[in-house]
């Protein structure tokens, strides 16, 4: 899909498998120059039976309003066989620009 402003019409559709184009392919090129071997995750990654990402609760995985740092929430997500690969503070929550 050349223009991402269109990526909302692949949720109406029955796709199984898109681009968004330029965006991506760009990255993955600059990427691919940089080092071969990224192109073995990339074939792992951009399979239609590849690695699903899911959006999961903190409370999942650590107690809330209790300080814990990035390493705690790595460990804890490890415990339930799933990889932590972000996190948003909640005085965020609204703030598109912090996404």
């Amino acid at each position: 899909m050349y223009n991402v402003r269109n990526s909302e019409l692949t949720n109406m559709a029955s796709a199984d498998d898109y681009i968004i184009s330029p965006n991506l392919v760009s990255k993955f090129i600059s990427q691919l120059s940089e080092n071969k071997n990224i192109k073995k995750v990339y074939d792992v990654l951009l399979t239609a039976d590849g690695p699903e990402i899911f959006l999961r609760q903190a409370s999942i995985f650590v107690p809330l309003n209790t300080p814990v740092s990035y390493y705690e929430v790595l460990q804890s997500t490890l415990k339930f066989q799933c990889v932590a690969i972000g996190y948003r503070l909640m005085k965020y929550v609204h703030d598109q620009t912090k996404l």
